[in-house]
């Protein structure tokens, strides 16, 4: 049950990100949406992936956004682009999406692949 609470906290901090007016709140959003990642990764078993995540993304990445973004101080700006313009092509893009996803029968997503650094490597490479 809590993968599934944890998957739609996800998917909703997602389409926040996306859908905040303010470049400030969307990366606070962004940083919620790699630690619910981490949460999820963790609860599948894979550690490593999940520490990953929180040192590269939250850690690094964001904290540059961040910067920048109060930096160049893009709070004040408007987006002029309404948001029904953009429904065309976000519905391809899911949809394509979603044909790739589905079609797609690799087992690379196993958790058993990914609980050590010695599983993960040879689940990388295995493919290669």
């Amino acid at each position: 049950m809590l993968i599934y609470f944890v998957s739609f906290l996800v998917f909703l901090s997602s389409i926040l990100v996306v859908t905040s007016s303010s470049p400030i709140t969307s990366v606070v959003y962004l940083i919620g949406t790699f630690i619910l990642t981490a949460i999820y990764l963790s609860s599948q078993g894979m550690y490593y992936i999940a520490l990953t995540y929180i040192v590269v993304y939250v850690g690094a990445v964001i904290t540059l956004f961040l910067f920048v973004v109060i930096i160049i101080n893009l709070g004040t700006e408007l987006n002029t682009t309404p948001f029904t313009q953009t429904i065309p092509l976000t519905v391809v893009t899911v949809t394509l999406y979603t044909i790739l996803f589905v079609t797609s029968n690799l087992n690379i997503f196993d958790s058993s692949y990914f609980n050590t650094i010695s599983t993960f490597g040879a689940g990388i490479f295995q493919y290669l």
